[in-house]
């Protein structure tokens, strides 16, 4: 089976559609939070084709639906500063891409950790393990198939999420 081949098209911040208060500006991380390693929590989403919806559209969707999800979530469009996040509104990462060669259910079939990967955000940033620490705390990335189907891939920093907020988000 040939390998499967993920191409970033576009890469953007999303900002919230509205500004956090100032009296929620700043989060204080627990001594627990502090101390943990500088990891993402990663989730995946796969969606078959639906021939009325564009991959341009459903992206603006996307966008759109992250922005306003951002002012009820509003540290995860934060960064972290030492033992707080600073909730100042500067965005989460949202990546576009496409597989060329390799339907969903393909994929699906027989995923391997080298293809999972790809449909993870992870190539905006050099060194994910350090990026955890001052990079953005939610990184979302969109992947078409050729088939029509969709992956969407979701990395939220484990210092604010793990497994339940990150469902909780979703």
């Amino acid at each position: 089976m040939e390998t499967m081949k993920v191409e970033t098209f576009a890469n953007e911040i999303i900002k919230p559609s509205s500004n956090t208060p100032n009296n929620l500006n700043t989060l204080q991380l627990s001594i627990y939070d502090h101390i943990i390693p500088p990891v993402y929590t990663v989730a995946f989403l796969f969606y078959t084709n639906d021939e009325l919806i564009s991959p341009e559209h459903c992206s603006n969707k996307l966008k759109t639906s992250l922005s306003e999800t951002l002012t009820k979530f509003y540290p995860l469009a934060g960064r972290i500063n030492g033992v707080t996040i600073d909730c100042n509104d500067e965005g989460a990462i949202f990546v576009d891409a496409r597989v060329n060669n390799c339907p969903l259910s393909n994929f699906l079939g027989s995923p391997d950790f080298k293809a999972i990967q790809q449909l993870l955000p992870l190539e905006v940033i050099d060194n994910p393990n350090e990026a955890a620490n001052t990079w953005p705390i939610l990184l979302v990335k969109a992947t078409y198939f050729p088939c029509g189907g969709m992956a969407i891939g979701i990395c939220i920093s484990h210092k604010i999420a793990d497994a339940a907020s990150i469902s909780t988000f979703i």
